[in-house]
């Protein structure tokens, strides 16, 4: 899952850009992409702010093993017994 960058990192990048210096110079400055810049910009002009967007999918996400929970419960306790019948026969 993509990380977010830090505000103290988007406010010097955003500084960077605010003063006139490249999107090239910046990105290598901090290396980071120049997408990811363009991305910001954008995200400054729509939203007024460039700040971190929530993550998708993550908070409100529907599980899709639930329907398959208790079965892969059993199948996971299955194989942990049979790695100890193996280890123990091994001995």
């Amino acid at each position: 899952m993509a990380k977010t960058y830090s505000m103290d990192l988007r406010t010097r990048v955003m500084n960077n850009i605010h003063n006139g210096r490249s999107e090239r110079k910046t990105a290598a400055k901090f290396r980071i992409s120049r997408q990811w810049i363009q991305q910001l910009k954008r995200q400054e002009k729509q939203t007024g702010s460039f700040e971190a967007r929530p993550l998708k999918g993550v908070a409100g996400a529907k599980r899709k093993l639930k329907p398959f929970q208790e079965q892969l419960k059993k199948c996971v306790a299955v194989f942990f017994i049979y790695r100890l019948i193996v280890l123990i026969l091994i001995r």
